[in-house]
């Protein structure tokens, strides 16, 4: 218990600094588009991983390939991605690669791919072991990254990356889906529910009644979540939880007035169809943003979301 609270108060320590430095991007941010990453699982596919990037009131995707398989001298699966830095010039995925037809999945084969709002890389950091969720600090200095395959993992951890790819610091064991607020507190997921890295060191919880999957607003006040199928929002500073909508994977705009987030419609027996949707949180109005599905489970165009992130603009 005493190691443990060595490693939360260091941690505290690096949050409260990075609390008081400037972020890269100030709040309220400019919207820019909105980012998926779709993974096609037909692996004849020449380039089974798509970035789709939809400007969110025109709703025509434009698409950008990041890597193929076939002719490939090297395989490559994006297995996290994007998250877009504070200023939106770049943003960093997951990658793993090996030679073509290696069966081994072994460590030596994972990086980190900084890539551009085009889906272009610019350049990779090797690391050694799988990461599953990354997103930037606030003064995009670091990255916090969920560490192993599965959260109940002995050795599965919300960590700190240096920009090298190197880990830096502990954030909380057996815990996963971190997101890093404005104000530098980071939310995490453990044991079910969702809870708060503070600045002192302590674990505060957040929701008791289940949640996955957490967005922090961009002025550090709310935090989007999904809980049974539905998207909900709950102050950060702690309080009642109010649902929104049906739907999963919640994004804050740049702006913090608007939560962009996927909803599977039923497009068949046992088949469903996603669709992206953003929704505003004063009304609760709901738009559609994709015109079309952008995944679907249907049998022989089987595809899924990666992730997805709103790109920030630098303020005018």
């Amino acid at each position: 218990m005493a190691k443990r609270s060595t490693v939360l108060v260091g941690i505290a320590l690096g949050l409260a600094v990075l609390a008081a430095e400037p972020a890269t991007a100030s709040f309220p941010g400019r919207n820019g588009e909105i980012a998926l990453m779709k993974d096609i699982t037909d692996r004849s596919s020449v380039e089974p991983f798509h970035l789709l990037r939809f400007a969110p009131r025109l709703g025509d995707p434009t698409r950008h390939d990041i890597c193929g398989h076939a002719g490939m001298p090297r395989r490559c699966d994006v297995l996290v991605g994007p998250a877009f830095r504070p200023d939106g010039s770049r943003f960093v995925a997951f990658v793993y690669e090996s030679p073509s037809f290696a069966p081994n999945f072994g460590p030596q084969y994972f990086s980190l791919w900084f890539l551009n709002p085009q889906g272009r890389r610019v350049n990779t950091r090797p690391v050694t072991t799988f990461y599953w969720k990354v997103r930037w600090a606030p003064d995009a200095s670091a990255l916090v990254a969920s560490r192993g395959l599965y959260p109940e993992d002995d050795d599965s951890a919300v960590v700190v990356l240096n920009p090298d790819g190197s880990e830096r610091e502990l954030v909380a064991a057996q815990a996963s889906q971190p997101d890093w607020c404005a104000d530098g507190r980071v939310i995490v997921v453990q044991y079910g529910e969702i809870r708060v890295v503070e600045p002192d060191g302590g674990l505060r919880r957040l929701t008791w009644r289940g949640g996955s999957e957490p967005s922090c607003s961009p002025d550090s006040r709310r935090v989007a979540f999904t809980r049974e199928g539905a998207l909900w929002t709950v102050p950060l500073a702690g309080g009642r939880a109010r649902r929104l909508t049906r739907g999963h994977m919640p994004v804050f705009s740049p702006d913090g007035r608007q939560v962009a987030y996927l909803r599977d419609e039923p497009a068949g027996e046992h088949e469903d169809d996603t669709f992206l949707y953003r929704i505003g949180l004063r009304h609760r109005r709901v738009r559609g943003v994709s015109k079309s599905w952008v995944t679907t489970d249907r049998i022989g165009d089987e595809s899924v979301v990666i992730g997805i992130d709103w790109r920030p603009l630098p303020p005018r």
